[in-house]
């Protein structure tokens, strides 16, 4: 047996954290992180709430939901294999972050849905406008995420740096952004008797604008050339993929993404029939956000301890607390206390997968991998959640689908930390070379 590793305790890993807050080197990604989310947070909050200011239906909210996703799915495995060839993500995400913003602004051009009596057409102008604007920003988004991604985790690399630790600014400005806009938009709003969204799209669109300028102004390019005869060198993404443990972590992406969208959907629109207030919507987000900061800072550590496989299990289980409550609550405040429980859902899911993707890729492959697994979970997963979860709250009702769906994820994790601790972590591929030292490479 060789030697045991020493296991880093929880003050030495706070130490690493404090030195990494004084680094100058990587405040470059700490800043793009915080600025990204700052924007993302935001727009999220409202999307759906403007999609119904201009008179789009709840039956066509879902179903716009469903499909355009599907689009996200189809373009990131493109997008990464084109960085991949391209060897310049830098060059990827500036292009992304400008047309992020564009396509974006551009949904305010759309006009309000008013009531005909003379046939539909502006019903179908409105409509048709917002899926092709909503449908071409739809799939920058995920797009502009994976590429901002791709810049941390190399830049994070290629400069000794915890990919984690950057990661933190994101969560922390994803509990500042949200609440600010909202008194912000208020404001702006007061006396008029109508809400205006403008405000939380221009808003999106600078901190577009500020990502552009911060990666631009990367002195170098964050992605190291990869050897050509370096490990895994031959693999291509099709004998990848055959991996039976990549594939089970694939199909962990994409459920993940579906219960992250039906929760996220179909739970908010539960606790609105519970009578839930907006401020209350605003606490239970600012809940789930300092869990998420809270989790985010210390995933390296929880990752180290558990693993980043057993972890996907374990944001299964969470989701099975917090459907199980979800069914039995009576008040809004019976649930608030699981929203906690996002921070493992949700943002812990979010670092593992990424660090996950790290351990089994080679670098060659490496956009087309990240590419792959953000279009499962934000993209396909997000739509089989909206298409699946639709269709049983309609035959179910909600508090019976979430009861089913809570069976349904506890037999998913159970049966994926079962099959990945006896036997997938014994055939997954691992090209890691901090954590396996280029000793435990695995053959496909």
């Amino acid at each position: 047996m060789g030697a045991q590793v020493k296991q880093e305790t929880v003050s030495q890993y706070l130490n690493r954290f404090v030195l990494d807050v004084r680094r100058k080197d990587v405040l470059c990604v700490k800043l793009l992180n915080f600025l990204l989310i700052a924007g993302v947070a935001t727009i999220f909050m409202f999307s759906t709430v403007h999609m119904s200011s201009l008179g789009i239906t709840m039956e066509e909210i879902s179903v716009l939901n469903a499909v355009l996703p599907v689009l996200s799915f189809l373009s990131m495995p493109l997008v990464g294999g084109v960085t991949d060839k391209i060897g310049n993500p830098k060059l990827t995400a500036c292009t992304v972050y400008l047309l992020t913003a564009v396509s974006h602004l551009a949904m305010l051009l759309v006009p309000a849905r008013e009531a005909s009596t003379d046939g539909s057409s502006k019903f179908d102008a409105t409509l048709v406008r917002y899926f092709i604007i909503r449908g071409v920003s739809g799939i920058f988004l995920p797009i502009m995420l994976m590429c901002t991604d791709a810049i941390t985790l190399s830049v994070s690399r290629a400069r000794n740096a915890e990919y984690n630790f950057q990661k933190f600014y994101g969560s922390l400005s994803g509990c500042i952004s949200p609440p600010l806009v909202g008194i912000i938009m208020d404001r702006v709003n007061q006396g008029t008797g109508k809400t205006d969204f403008s405000v939380a799209f221009y808003l999106f669109a600078v901190s577009q604008i500020l990502c552009f300028v911060v990666v631009a102004l990367i002195k170098e390019d964050p992605v190291k050339k990869t050897d050509s005869k370096g490990a895994g060198a031959t693999t291509t993404a099709s004998e990848l993929f055959k991996n039976p443990a990549v594939f089970a972590f694939l199909l962990m992406a994409l459920v993940g993404g579906a219960y992250w969208q039906f929760i996220d959907a179909f739970g908010m629109l539960f606790l609105d029939e519970l009578g839930a207030s907006k401020s209350f919507f605003g606490l239970r987000a600012s809940v789930a956000g300092l869990s998420g900061v809270f989790l985010t800072l210390f995933s390296g550590f929880i990752i180290q301890k558990f693993g980043a496989a057993n972890l996907f299990a374990s944001s299964l289980f969470c989701y099975v607390i917090r459907l199980t409550i979800y069914s039995f609550a009576q008040d809004p405040y019976h649930i608030l206390y699981t929203e906690a429980l996002e921070g493992v859902s949700f943002a812990l899911f979010i670092v593992s997968i990424t660090t996950y993707t790290v351990r089994i890729t080679p670098p060659h492959l490496m956009g087309s991998v990240q590419g792959m697994v953000m279009g499962l979970f934000m993209g396909l997963g997000r739509a089989t959640g909206s298409l699946v979860g639709g269709v049983l709250v309609s035959l179910l009702g909600s508090r019976a689908s979430f009861q089913f769906l809570a069976v349904v994820a506890l037999l998913l994790g159970s049966s994926y930390i079962t099959l990945y601790n006896s036997w997938l972590k014994n055939v997954e591929p691992r090209y890691d070379e901090k954590e396996d030292h280029n000793k435990n490479k695995k053959k496909l």
